[in-house]
């Protein structure tokens, strides 16, 4: 992903490149000169523990029956076996 980053007297924040959103999957998007940090995906503010959760959803590679219907927004079957071959 590429950020744009803006560095002023009163903070750092980074951006995306594209949509130009407050937007940092690795940290903080905007980072005050007095310490505060503001966490922030594709310009939706979140509180830290908020975004933890957020950032470790998207990166969660493992999903039960039931995640996966719900990405996908319909029900789906298990079906054990091995498939036939294909032969052309």
């Amino acid at each position: 992903m590429k950020y744009i980053v803006e560095v002023t007297e009163s903070n750092t924040n980074w951006k995306d490149f594209e949509t130009g959103r407050i937007h940092r999957l690795d940290g903080p998007a905007v980072e005050w000169t007095n310490g505060g940090k503001e966490y922030s995906i594709d310009g939706k503010r979140y509180t830290k523990e908020q975004f933890d959760t957020k950032v470790n959803s998207l990166n969660k590679k493992e999903l039960t029956i039931s995640e996966i219907e719900d990405k996908l927004g319909y029900s789906i079957k298990i079906i054990k076996g091995k498939y036939p071959s294909l032969s052309l």
